[in-house]
């Protein structure tokens, strides 16, 4: 489902760095954002602006009313709770498998798990990324990537990326233009590999 303009969309742990990048995806995409956090993640997610924030630990989020979309960071009660608030031919989507087919059903909805099928080698060298975007690490992460595959760095591309013609190379600054998002955006869902890297 991607967000329309009046698309009201429920995020769970929305000022972490997938919730957060969601939301402002949704935002872009004129979507009416609601997030669930606590503490100081409050802050955070008052200061990207036009997003409606439901403190989960002083009051539940199912005062929020009806929403077109849930994505669900969290799982557990927190995801068995939202079956109700999703409109009949909305969608629950969630990263941690908490989308039940039968609750699904029952609400008149879709539920999707998103799964990421990592395995230790290349989780291992994700993991060295944070140690260098210019050397080594960079080089090893480009050469793996298919012809028309996207590399993307928020610092710079390494030096070398001229040797790479078949990878694309996106730079992405701390706070993405709309034309980066949607890129990116369009990657992932076309099945190309994205890869944020940060230090």
């Amino acid at each position: 489902m991607q967000p329309k303009p009046g698309t009201r969309i429920l995020i769970h742990g929305a000022a972490g760095s997938v919730g957060s990048l969601a939301t402002q995806i949704a935002k872009r995409w004129g979507a009416e954002v609601i997030g669930t956090a606590s503490g100081e993640d409050i802050v955070y997610l008052r200061s990207l602006g036009h997003v409606q924030v439901v403190d989960f630990k002083q009051e539940r989020f199912e005062t929020v009313g009806q929403v077109d979309a849930v994505l669900d960071l969290i799982g557990g009660e927190t995801a068995t709770r939202s079956f109700a608030l999703v409109k009949k031919g909305g969608v629950l989507v969630s990263t941690v498998g908490a989308a039940n087919a039968e609750l699904a059903a029952q609400a008149g909805i879709r539920g999707v798990n998103l799964v990421s099928k990592g395995n230790a080698a290349d989780l291992s060298e994700l993991a060295d990324v944070a140690d260098t975007v210019d050397g080594k690490t960079a080089e090893k992460l480009i050469a793996k990537l298919i012809p028309g595959g996207v590399y993307a760095s928020v610092v710079e591309a390494p030096r070398d990326a001229g040797n790479y013609s078949a990878v694309k190379m996106v730079t992405v600054v701390a706070t993405p233009d709309r034309k980066t998002l949607e890129f990116m955006v369009k990657a992932v869902l076309d099945g190309e590999p994205v890869i944020p890297i940060s230090r």
